[in-house]
């Protein structure tokens, strides 16, 4: 369940309006909202829930994947990220611990706090430095550096995904 407290303006954040979206788009492996619940000023939206956690989680547990292994869930994310570019959203923030294991076996790609769509960035929680510097081995250089960026970062997050998938480990440190 995730909690967004009504403004005066009644203006949802980005995170929020990004969800109700995915949900109309119906993608597989793209989170989808539930039910929407609104009581004290606070909209609720159920999402749904992921027992067996993350891929963080899961290669963390059970070490490094076999080959068929990557292949099968990098497609699942890559479809994910095209479905998401197809309506010009970024997500900005793929790494291990945003991808949930779903009960039937499938990926799906969470949390969208710092995501853009048209360009425009969201105000999500991420927006401070030690944010950042706790993944920014998943993030893209221009991201770190705070240069100007397009949809392509996710394709880089795509890479590192892929590498921690099949080696069990970060495929690069960034001394900051």
């Amino acid at each position: 369940m995730k909690a967004f407290p009504a403004t005066p303006s009644l203006k949802w954040p980005l995170e929020l309006r990004l969800l109700e979206m995915l949900t109309e788009q119906a993608c597989s492996f793209l989170p989808c909202i539930l039910r929407r619940i609104f009581e004290h000023q606070t909209l609720f939206i159920l999402l749904e829930s992921y027992p067996a956690g993350s891929m963080l989680e899961y290669v963390l547990q059970e070490g490094a994947l076999d080959p068929d292994e990557v292949l099968f869930y990098s497609s699942e994310i890559a479809e994910a990220i095209s479905v998401l570019h197809d309506a010009n959203i970024e997500h900005c923030k793929i790494n291990p611990a945003n991808v949930m294991i779903g009960d039937d076996g499938h990926l799906v790609l969470t949390n969208f706090e710092i995501a853009r769509v048209d360009g425009i960035k969201s105000s999500g929680v991420d927006q401070n430095q030690n944010q950042t510097l706790r993944d920014c081995e998943y993030r893209a250089p221009e991201v770190l550096l705070r240069w100007e960026h397009d949809n392509s970062v996710d394709c880089w997050g795509l890479g590192c995904l892929i590498y921690f998938m099949t080696y069990g480990k970060v495929g690069c440190l960034i001394l900051l």
